[in-house]
């Protein structure tokens, strides 16, 4: 009985993974990770939250009434991150980022959950891309996006072109997913930004930022619900 109350308490991603200990790129709120499955050896994306990043520069929250109310706004801000993996679960296309362990809430309060290996956010792509054309250093080249990647030898570069095949590609990739979720899962994705689109291992565009989809009737009101949190944060 002990045992199995253990079990119940152990992360199956700390269990069954290992990942890198600095992020090799974040989304929002999420840091992700590269890491491998133990047994298989097979590459993924560990995405780790941590509530600590919701507290007030300084540590203070005031008074017992905006004690009170930043703690609901967490709470609800942890619910929306909740929502947002536990979604990936239910929405099974190509088009849609793949889960491999579904959220899990961390020791300290916060969440994490596995994917397949991504890249980066499309964010974080046109973001190099911004600096590099800034820094004129591609020439009216195709930009490039460099990832250290960890193997058993120790970490190794990759290069990722963006040109405009890749940006069509990937737009048309998009496309389909929103069909998928409109036409047959009846959802509105309610967030769509460069940092809800991942770009995998394969150069695919994946949708995932799923934390405001439901039907068209309700998004506007939980979006608008969810932004009073934030400013109560700010």
């Amino acid at each position: 009985m002990f045992s199995s109350a253990l079990k119940s308490f152990t992360s199956n991603i700390a269990s069954n993974y290992t990942w890198s200990q600095q992020p090799t790129s974040t989304s929002g709120p999420w840091k992700i990770h590269d890491a491998k499955k133990k047994s298989t050896g097979k590459a993924a994306s560990v995405f780790i939250f941590d509530r600590k990043s919701l507290e007030p520069v300084g540590g203070s929250l005031g008074g017992r009434g905006n004690t009170a109310s930043l703690r609901r706004a967490h709470d609800e801000v942890l619910q929306r991150l909740k929502r947002e993996a536990s979604s990936l679960a239910r929405l099974r296309h190509p088009s849609i980022l793949e889960l491999a362990e579904p959220v899990e809430e961390t020791r300290n309060g916060g969440l994490m959950f596995a994917t397949e290996p991504v890249t980066a956010s499309l964010a974080g792509l046109l973001q190099e891309k911004d600096d590099q054309e800034r820094a004129g250093g591609i020439g009216g080249r195709s930009s490039r996006y460099v990832v250290e990647e960890a193997d058993g030898s120790g970490r190794r570069r990759r290069e990722l072109e963006i040109d405009e095949l890749e940006i069509q590609k990937g737009l048309l990739q998009v496309g389909k997913g929103l069909e998928f979720l409109h036409e047959s899962a009846g959802l509105v994705h309610g967030n769509l930004t460069p940092e809800a689109v991942f770009v995998n291992a394969k150069s695919d565009w994946k949708l995932s930022g799923l934390g405001f989809a439901g039907p068209a009737v309700s998004v506007q009101t939980d979006i608008l619900a969810y932004g009073w949190h934030w400013h109560k944060l700010q």
